[in-house]
């Protein structure tokens, strides 16, 4: 016993020793102006290999040895900063406040006092009201012609990725990836998993106006491989649109964010005039902006105004705070830079977004980047190649052999931002990747998932009136049991046609056989009211429709179409219409249905979504092809149903629906103290539905040939 208390003895007095020969330096990153913390900020004890990234709260923590050294913290759009140290084995708590990169300092113009802000008498807020005034002079596309080179860089990565530490007699199937591990600026290492690039010519005309966008050279390649490639694209540009600050909504992550040059601006952000300095040759105001409540869809950020009448800005720097209730975003941050031409017109020539994703605070994460840039501004006449492009009906021209361009095309047209420093492409890792049968099998699995396509010989629905995706897991879970589920077996053959302007028709042959269950009985009623059970029922139909959706956006599969946005107006119409005894029909039947449907954004305040429908059915048929409500017996939320109408508790055969949701963005719950802390939104909704059964198809004012109504 006596020995095994000396070892114990040993070992604390040895580690004891050790750690006291090292230093724990902690302490928190944030940004110069608006005091938000950074996530992700890389620190560094040069000359070593020791270091770690603040978390999401900013703040850092790890051990150096004792004696003298240098610090350095970084972070992507910020200047590095370095700070001389001598340790003695004291724990130091230190703070950092990292300001823009790329900026000469100078004298200071104003010392903004955030404490007291005030907007009346407020300098930085008069000139930011001339900036808004001037926001739309120099726009390029108020000359008679216009065009552009743009390249653009989709890359999605592991974030902060370190392989998992083995013993050196082991090995794993996966230890390649460690070949892969690519390095940002900010020193955080990242492993790419989806890499997408494209270069491209964008032709605008005023007079009519037209804009054509001619594809010449694309290529992606990564894990989204099992999932449509036009489909995520469509996803990607909607989610990362390119940033106009001279608008008063952005559009980014599917939702609005307030323009620190909005019009409602003054009454949404704190403005300041903070140093004057250099950027690019031109004298320059600091202007720094953070919103009055950090909860919301604003951004923190600087604008870098030019010191003359045109009040042009050089370069901007926008960060989403850290508080923001945004899809899982933990950190994002926009920088762009402009140039001018001699005559004042305002060109973008870059515009780069870097995101950091997290599911929970205690994972690494994913990085995602999307890099723009533009070059090759000119405002000439156009070509006779450029005229062709414009008498073309689709507003984006894939050029042949846009998707088999050479490593050489590549490497000329590619800007040096977006070159990696790690040379090993994302192709010939997931070539490899797919040499592994665990990812091959994985794979294989996952594919009919995502599509949602697995052929079968033999297929039957159910269900009939509930009607949205029934593809959700969620619908299983329910507040009752479902007592009215039929079989319905059906074939269609469809035809449909969409035009660039938004207008699309269609037909659909369809043939399908109801059959009765001992949950649903088919029992067709005398004319002395009789019962004749019915096994099923037959029904050929042909169904047009008309559709206008202009500047729609989707993903599209094999089988599903999911809208990405709402935010056009979408009109429907339709008419379905059967004969008896035709192509083997038991009813005549005639249908009309007739819809709209609507985003309204209300810049910081949310959006309002609105459906409308009415329909009817002109002939006497039985009650299943009548007008089934929307019954929901789950405990979710779905689009257009009703969470108080139990299955077939309410048949009609005419109606008008009605679906307003009111999507609040948590702009009430985030101004409620520790209720804000859940990051609750707001929803509010408004649904009703009127409807009305026709004696014709009352089975009990006029029985004969119709089903009995089902005993809910």
């Amino acid at each position: 016993m006596r020995k095994i208390i000396l070892l114990f003895l040993y070992f604390f007095f040895f580690i004891t020793s050790v750690v006291a020969q090292q230093t724990l330096l902690k302490g928190v990153v944030t940004d110069s102006l608006s005091g938000e913390r950074l996530p992700s900020a890389a620190l560094l004890w040069k000359g070593t290999t020791l270091g770690c990234a603040t978390d999401l709260d900013g703040q850092f923590s790890f051990y150096v040895p004792n004696g003298n050294g240098t610090l350095q913290v970084s972070f992507i759009g910020y200047d590095t900063q370095e700070i001389a140290l001598s340790l003695k084995g004291q724990p130091i708590q230190l703070n950092f406040q990292l300001k823009p990169s790329s900026i000469d300092l100078s004298e200071v113009v104003v010392k903004p006092k955030r404490e007291r802000y005030r907007k009346k008498g407020n300098p930085a807020v008069e000139f930011v009201r001339n900036m808004i005034e001037a926001r739309h002079l120099g726009d390029p596309r108020n000359q008679a012609y216009f065009s552009y080179d743009h390249y653009e860089k989709m890359l999605f990565a592991k974030h902060d990725y370190t392989p998992n530490e083995k013993p050196k007699a082991k090995s794993g199937k996966f230890d390649f990836l460690a070949e892969y591990i690519d390095t940002l600026e900010t020193g955080v290492t990242i492993l790419p998993v989806s890499e997408k690039e494209r270069i491209e010519s964008i032709y605008y005309r005023r007079h009519p106006k037209t804009e054509r966008t001619v594809v010449r050279g694309y290529h992606s390649s990564g894990i989204d491989e099992i999932f449509s490639s036009d489909g995520v694209r469509q996803f990607l540009e909607e989610v990362f649109r390119e940033v106009d600050l001279f608008q008063n909504d952005i559009p980014l992550f599917l939702q609005r964010f307030v323009s620190p040059l909005s019009s409602i601006g003054p009454d949404y952000y704190k403005y300041y005039l903070l140093d004057t300095l250099m950027v690019n040759d031109a004298r320059c105001v600091d202007l720094g902006f953070v919103p009055h409540n950090s909860e919301t869809f604003g951004f923190t950020g600087h604008l870098y105004v030019t010191l003359d009448s045109t009040f042009f800005i050089q370069r901007a720097v926008l960060n989403v705070p850290k508080d923001i209730n945004l899809n899982f975003v933990s950190r994002l941050t926009i920088e762009q830079e402009f140039a001018r031409t001699p005559d004042q017109i305002r060109l973008i020539t870059k515009d780069d977004i870097q995101v950091h994703f997290k599911l929970t605070e205690r994972t690494k994460g994913m990085y995602a980047r999307r890099l723009n840039i533009y070059r090759n501004h000119s405002f000439d006449p156009p070509s006779e190649e450029v005229e062709s492009a414009f008498a073309e009906k689709a507003p984006h021209i894939t050029l042949h052999g846009a998707h088999h361009q050479s490593d050489a095309f590549w490497e000329s047209h590619r800007p040096e931002e977006a070159i990696r420093r790690n040379p090993r492409s994302t192709a010939s890792m997931m070539e490899r990747l797919n040499q592994v049968p665990a990812y091959r099998i994985t794979k294989q699995v996952l594919t009919p998932l995502v599509s949602g396509y697995i052929p079968t010989n033999s297929n039957k629905m159910g269900q009939e009136y509930m009607y949205t995706s029934k593809d959700n897991m969620m619908l299983m879970i329910r507040r009752q049991k479902d007592p009215f589920i039929s079989y319905i077996r059906q074939a269609e053959l469809a035809y449909y046609r969409e035009h660039y302007n938004g207008f699309a028709y269609g037909a659909t042959l369809r043939n399908k056989r109801e059959e009765a269950t001992p949950y649903a009985c088919f029992e067709q009623m005398g004319s002395e009211s009789q019962l004749l059970p019915v096994a099923h029922y037959d029904m050929t139909t042909l169904e047009l429709k008309l559709r206008f959706a202009r500047n729609e956006k989707f993903y599209q599969t094999r089988n599903w179409r999911i809208p990405i946005t709402f935010d056009a107006l979408i009109f429907n119409l339709s008419h379905v219409m059967g004969f008896k005894h035709c192509l083997g029909s038991d009813y005549n039947y005639q249908r009309t249905n007739i819809g709209a449907q609507k985003r309204f954004w209300l810049s910081a305040f949310g959006y309002i979504d609105l459906i409308v429908k009415a329909g009817k059915v002109w002939t006497r048929v039985p009650y299943p092809l009548l007008i089934l409500p929307n019954a929901n017996l789950s405990y979710t939320i779905q689009p257009e149903t009703y969470t108080n109408l139990n299955a077939l508790e309410f048949i009609n055969d005419e109606y008008l629906s009605w679906d307003v949701t009111y999507y609040m963005n948590g702009n009430l719950l985030n101004r409620l103290p520790l209720i804000k802390k859940l990051r609750w939104r707001e929803v509010f909704g408004f649904r009703g539905l009127w409807g009305h059964l026709t004696d014709k198809n009352n089975p009990r004012i006029d029985p004969e040939g119709l089903y009995r109504f089902p005993a809910t």
